[in-house]
């Protein structure tokens, strides 16, 4: 949980993003590159982590990225993503082509792993799939369709979860019979 804004945050954030020129940039390390768009607006225009990993505070950077959101209001600028670029843990670019957008796919084991692509947003975690095809979520080889490979994708994990919450609940099976 990321604190409140002081009025050195507000004094801080008016007199930055205030400075900036129209279509100059903002670094917040951890973040992203914040963007002046307009008058009194910023942009999240590169994401520098798509996954959600907690800091030593406990504070990750969809968080921090709120946090900006919450001192934006305090001095009536107004704060919008269009993420153009985003980069994984590794400080890989994620890449999601437009015209892949939408595309779906289930892992072939029936795992129960949905495989989505969707364009770059805050708050979604974006995770490669290997050329060899590797479920994310059961592990098993040559299981994601080859137009699935080496894409940035999203995964649905709530079928899987539904499995193995069923597998855990079902009688045991007697192996005498």
């Amino acid at each position: 949980m990321m604190p409140e804004p002081t009025q050195r945050d507000i004094e801080w954030a008016y007199r930055l993003w205030n400075g900036l020129a129209l279509g100059g940039s903002w670094t917040l390390p951890a973040v992203g590159v914040y963007v002046r768009t307009g008058e009194t607006q910023l942009t999240l225009a590169i994401m520098h982590s798509s996954k959600p990993v907690d800091d030593a505070f406990g504070s990750s950077i969809f968080d921090r990225h709120d946090w900006i959101v919450g001192l934006s209001e305090l001095i009536n600028w107004n704060v919008n993503e269009d993420i153009h670029e985003a980069f994984d843990n590794h400080e890989d670019q994620i890449i999601v082509k437009d015209e892949d957008i939408g595309n779906v796919a289930l892992c072939d084991t029936g795992c129960g792993a949905i495989i989505r692509i969707v364009a770059l947003n805050a708050g979604v975690q974006y995770i490669p799939i290997s050329m060899e095809g590797q479920c994310p979520l059961c592990g098993e080889l040559e299981a994601i369709p080859h137009d699935m490979r080496g894409k940035h994708v999203v995964v649905d994990d709530s079928a899987y979860l539904m499995k193995q919450q069923k597998a855990r609940e079902a009688p045991p099976v007697n192996e005498e019979e």
